[in-house]
């Protein structure tokens, strides 16, 4: 199975997505995207590159949501 990869544009600051005031928006849709992920894939997504401490943090707290739901999928 091929390795999911997912382009940190949305809490990139040049991204016009990331100049709304409903950024909660945008994460909270990478949290239920991860939470899919973790149905059908053996790992988690990663970004392409972490180039800020956001974009860390959030690959990292990706991984957690994914782990919790593959554990749940897999019970």
């Amino acid at each position: 199975m091929e390795e999911a990869v997912i382009a940190p544009t949305a809490v990139r600051r040049r991204d016009p997505a990331s100049d709304t005031p409903f950024i909660r928006r945008a994460f909270s849709r990478h949290v239920l995207i991860t939470e899919g992920y973790a149905l059908f894939l053996e790992e988690p997504p990663t970004l392409i590159e972490c180039r800020t401490d956001a974009e860390s943090a959030l690959q990292h707290y990706g991984a957690i949501v994914f782990w919790i739901h593959r554990a749940r999928a897999d019970a």
